[in-house]
């Protein structure tokens, strides 16, 4: 399992996820209705909702404080890289698994 916060700015961003090989998703994100740039803000929930699923992980992310649509949206990504990156390393303890709330998954 992988958990991270990260701040940028005003957004402060809390993700967790379990690799378990089960793809579920629970993203609590106050994400307005204004585009980023040139791209739809609801295609980001999307976009994490069919990473998670097709991914086979567990993933929880909660937007814990942000105003601005791009700040939430970057710190986000940067949550997910950096808690996928936690959940998928090898646990020195347990040899070459990956730690699980299924146990350990085996490279």
């Amino acid at each position: 399992m992988g958990h991270t916060f990260v701040p940028l700015d005003e957004a402060l961003v809390l993700t967790v996820i379990d690799y378990s090989g089960r793809g579920y998703s629970i993203i609590d994100s106050p994400l307005t209705e204004s585009d980023l740039g040139d791209l739809p803000s609801d295609l980001i929930r999307h976009f994490m909702e069919t990473f998670a699923r097709e991914g086979g992980f567990n993933l929880h992310l909660t937007v814990m404080a942000g105003m601005n649509n791009h700040h939430i949206a970057e710190a986000s990504f940067k949550s997910i890289a950096r808690s996928l990156k936690a959940a998928l390393s090898f646990d020195p303890r347990q040899g070459e698994s990956i730690s699980s709330t299924k146990g350990t998954i085996s490279s």
